[in-house]
């Protein structure tokens, strides 16, 4: 019985020695982590309250409204008509005449940034009526396709999905 008894200490006295050796490894290697990467924190630092650490690129909130570019604020006449007669259902014939009509006396580039302010304020009012009218118009004037008119008409035509007269 004292033989078993003394067996059984020393597997147990074995095992708490076993278990000190990987705890004093464990701590030794939390140490040397906290050397080499104490810099580094687990939270995110706190924002400076006066400002000083802001972003660059301001997010706009959900229930603030988003400033209209200058390209839309020169197009808002030109959207109450296009709007109007779009609601009314007008073809494209009608709106392209309407349109050459409302750029008329505007230069290239002015007609151009019209155009790109109509379908920025437009949004999901475009139809296809409406793309083929802003087409015949820009053919007419031979107005040169900018970078973000023909963004915004592409994603027009995706938004009703009429791959083919793209």
């Amino acid at each position: 019985m004292q033989q078993q008894w003394n067996e059984a200490t020393q597997q147990i006295w074995g095992f708490i020695m076993g278990a000190q050796t990987e705890i004093f490894i464990f701590l030794m290697a939390i140490f040397v982590h906290a050397v080499l990467f104490g810099r580094y924190k687990i939270r995110p630092q706190q924002k400076a309250p006066n400002g000083v650490g802001q972003e660059k690129c301001p997010v706009v909130k959900a229930d603030e409204v988003p400033t209209p570019s200058p390209a839309a604020e020169v197009a808002i006449p030109l959207v109450r008509v296009v709007r109007h007669m779009v609601q009314k259902g007008a073809d494209s014939e009608e709106l392209a005449t309407e349109l050459a009509c409302q750029l008329r006396t505007s230069s290239d580039d002015e007609a151009a940034a019209m155009l790109v302010g109509m379908f920025e304020i437009m949004g999901k009012v475009v139809n296809s009526k409406l793309l083929v009218a802003v087409r015949s118009v820009m053919n007419d004037r031979n107005l040169k396709l900018t970078p973000r008119l023909g963004e915004l008409v592409l994603r027009n035509y995706a938004g009703i999905q009429l791959y083919q007269e793209a």
